[in-house]
């Protein structure tokens, strides 16, 4: 698949959040959100939100994608070598938003 840099709006990353079961000592059994340990990759293109993939959270990654990136930072960053898992996350998302704009058309 070809590597796809060429779209219009950003990338970015938000951490899922899960449901924790807590049971208190006198038995009570209740819920609690808590964050949890995968980050959930979103294409955000004129206001609409697309689904890209998901991956294990790491810190470096969450904070690179938190507030998202765009087509020209991405085309620039692969290059910095700086952090191994934040390259390895760059290196896919080409991937995905091919896979995500054949789907469209089809």
């Amino acid at each position: 698949m070809k590597k796809e840099f060429n779209f219009a709006g950003k990338v970015i990353a938000e951490r899922n959040i899960e449901r924790k079961v807590i049971v208190r000592d006198d038995g009570v059994i209740s819920w609690k959100m808590v964050p949890g340990d995968k980050l959930n990759f979103y294409l955000e293109e004129r206001g609409k939100r697309t689904y890209l993939f998901t991956q294990r959270y790491r810190i470096a990654v969450a904070r690179e994608f938190k507030l998202g990136k765009t087509a020209e930072e991405l085309r620039r960053y692969h290059k910095w070598n700086r952090n191994r898992r934040v390259d390895k996350t760059v290196e896919k998302i080409p991937m995905y938003i091919a896979y995500i704009k054949r789907e469209e058309i089809a």
